[in-house]
């Protein structure tokens, strides 16, 4: 929650906000069920409010080829960047 008096006091958090709708692109729908208050895809927002994503800062979180590969086999493309 954004300090009492400061400047984020009262508004809508930016990230907040293109991370859940970057949520949205990525097939995921918004959330109302009760105790998820606190999620990404939790439907409402409160000012002052900022979410962000479960899993996404903790040691051991899929990678984005572990996820896709979860999601049907796709692969990403392998990239030499040796030369880079």
């Amino acid at each position: 929650m954004a300090l009492a008096g400061g400047a984020a006091d009262g508004r809508i958090d930016a990230l907040t906000v293109i991370m859940h709708e970057l949520g949205h692109q990525i097939g995921l729908a918004d959330v109302y069920s009760p105790g998820s208050e606190s999620e990404l895809m939790h439907g409402y927002l409160d000012p002052g409010e900022r979410r962000l994503p479960d899993g996404v800062f903790e040691t051991g979180a899929p990678t984005l080829a572990e996820g896709l590969a979860e999601l049907g086999g796709i692969a990403l493309p392998q990239q030499d960047i040796s030369a880079v």
